[in-house]
């Protein structure tokens, strides 16, 4: 350990601090112990806020409301976690996960994975509206450090943000993130055909419009080498259950869902690319009995 620490020693600082950025955090908590200057650098605010920038895009899925599931995108090497048991929903934020637990309305839980720590919120008694509600979770644009926590009222009167397409030829579209400040939303044909990527500009804008991102269509399909997974059309997203994905940094859509199987009667998940004119299966994370 000596030695290992002399060599470490030798490097200058900032190449340290460099190689640290981009170590996993499960990592990072081990070399708190190395020395009093790594110590000093792995709490301090800056390097925190620019890990976070620097980490890489990833899912993590919950299995049962109880087992909860991890996927490095680069590797695609499958992990497992564990949390607070029941969990019905989950929002994050920089890392950090605010989970809503089934069938129990009085408590939030602010969830750190990675370290295995959680933090009892407890909910306003002033509140008198239905149970469940929806949640949001982030930080403003004054300061980092302030994590907030929005709980919204079921209101008969709101605002909505209209979805690019109007007709009913459409799957229910599912939403997800931006970058930091758009939205996405990804449908399929019903006739299952084509799959559609819209995002929007930037919702701090006073007018939020949409613009399409792109489109995979059955003639570029069957001309995938997996196409002969769901023959002889996609059936993505009108069949699965409880489908996440992400724009990943390649502009590809990611996506992570679950597919039940009539004929064996399985449910398998499986991790997919699309983008290109494409439709690709990465890996099968899991199956089990319906």
């Amino acid at each position: 350990m000596a030695s290992s620490n002399t060599s470490w020693s030798l490097l200058p600082f900032d190449l340290v601090e460099n190689i640290l950025y981009r170590l996993p955090v499960a990592s990072l908590v081990q070399f708190k112990s190395t020395c009093k200057k790594w110590c000093a650098l792995l709490i301090d605010k800056r390097f925190i806020y620019k890990h976070l920038d620097l980490s890489r895009e990833g899912f993590i899925r919950v299995q049962d409301h109880k087992s909860f599931q991890v996927i490095n995108l680069e590797t695609l090497d499958l992990s497992s976690l564990q949390g607070p048991d029941d969990i019905d929903l989950m929002i994050h934020c920089d890392r950090l996960l605010l989970c809503r637990f089934d069938n129990k309305d009085t408590n939030l839980v602010v969830w750190n994975p990675f370290l295995s720590r959680v933090k009892w919120i407890e909910l306003s008694s002033s509140y008198t509206g239905p149970p469940g509600g929806i949640y949001g979770f982030g930080y403003d644009n004054v300061s980092r450090d302030n994590y907030k926590i929005l709980r919204f009222k079921r209101e008969l009167e709101y605002e909505t943000c209209c979805v690019p397409f109007v007709n009913g030829d459409w799957h229910s579209p599912f939403l997800s993130g931006f970058g930091e400040d758009r939205l996405s939303l990804l449908s399929e044909h019903k006739d299952e055909t084509m799959i559609q990527e819209w995002v929007t500009n930037k919702v701090t804008d006073k007018i939020v419009s949409w613009r399409k991102y792109f489109n995979v269509t059955y003639e570029i399909v069957t001309r995938s080498k997996y196409f002969n997974v769901f023959p002889p059309c996609l059936s993505i997203l009108s069949t699965s259950n409880f489908p996440t994905y992400f724009i990943h940094k390649t502009n590809r859509i990611m996506l992570w869902y679950e597919k039940e199987d009539h004929q064996d009667e399985n449910i398998y998940v499986n991790l997919y690319e699309i983008g290109g004119g494409e439709v690709n299966k990465l890996v099968e994370t899991g199956r089990h009995r319906r």
